[in-house]
């Protein structure tokens, strides 16, 4: 049952994320980068390149942090929001796609597209410990 939650999780999480200062953060798939746009001008204000095809995108508790599905990376890649650098990967199994953050701000799962397995990850030790199929083929 638990298991099912979290799929469905994963599936609602967006690739635009909205932080407190009224900034959003959208991947841009196809130009290997993430718009930054300020919400109350409305418009682009920076683009921080990635690894390739991103797509899910998610803050950590305290908003210092975005972690990113690099999809054709192969990777989860932490952005560092006060230096707007990438200051780490974690591993994710093949075509990551969307990820979720555990209440605890310890571990990320995320979905792996092209093998429809769910991926669970330490962040603390960078291992990735689980891959749960989501259905037999």
């Amino acid at each position: 049952m638990k298991i099912k939650y979290l799929f469905t999780l994963l599936l609602l999480t967006p690739s635009l994320l909205v932080s407190a200062n009224e900034l959003a953060y959208v991947t841009n798939e196809k130009d290997d980068n993430i718009s930054v746009i300020d919400l109350k001008q409305q418009k682009v204000i920076k683009e921080i390149p990635v690894g390739q095809r991103p797509r899910g995108i998610i803050f950590n508790h305290d908003q210092s942090l975005a972690y990113i599905c690099a999809s054709d990376s192969d990777r989860i890649q932490i952005l560092d929001l006060s230096t707007e650098e990438i200051v780490g990967e974690l591993p994710s199994g093949e075509d990551p796609e969307t990820i979720a953050l555990h209440p605890n701000g310890k571990i990320i799962y995320t979905s792996n597209e092209d093998d429809a397995i769910l991926t669970v990850i330490d962040i603390a030790t960078t291992v990735s410990y689980t891959h749960l199929r989501a259905h037999e083929t």
